[in-house]
């Protein structure tokens, strides 16, 4: 039972990685004029579509943080590695509002779920819903309430992100 999950994460990557990169190499190259955030949301909506029951029926909790990451890269959430510097943050502005709203709804459902049918109702997605989705929902408030987000904003608006982040 306990190889059954690294035989599922191997599988996941071998679909994920070689087999949709030559498949879109093959098909992709004929379409014209493609928008590269569009791709990049499409893969990782379709990376949490096939890690999600994945994790689900093994009872991953390394899964389910890779499908819920694969999720908020969907909805414009990116960690990147550039050399000797890690790069975090969002695709653009409409991104980390995006993220902000989706963040604090499922946080607010998560903790509704969690107190009514306990720990064990979300199943491995208990800890990185709540890991991931504050990790984000804080950044975005920290983008959001700094002085450089909008520089015509009055300072009331970021007192009032920043208030929200406490």
């Amino acid at each position: 039972p306990e190889a059954a999950v690294f035989v599922a994460a191997t599988s996941a990557a071998l679909a994920l990685g070689p087999c949709f990169g030559y498949s879109s190499a093959l098909w992709a190259a004929k379409l014209k004029g493609g928008d590269r955030e569009a791709l990049c949301s499409l893969v990782s909506a379709w990376a949490c579509a096939t890690l999600t029951p994945l994790a689900l029926a093994h009872a991953s909790p390394l899964l389910a943080y890779l499908a819920t990451f694969a999720a908020y890269s969907a909805l414009g959430f990116s960690v990147g590695c550039r050399g000797l510097c890690w790069v975090v943050g969002f695709h653009s502005k409409r991104a980390v509002e995006r993220v902000c709203a989706t963040s604090a709804l499922l946080l607010a459902s998560h903790l509704a779920v969690r107190e009514a049918r306990g720990r064990a109702a979300l199943g491995p997605f208990d800890s990185p819903l709540s890991v991931v989705g504050a990790l984000t929902l804080y950044l975005a408030l920290l983008i959001v309430s700094s002085l450089y987000y909008e520089r015509g904003r009055r300072a009331e608006k970021r007192t009032r992100y920043a208030l929200l982040n406490l």
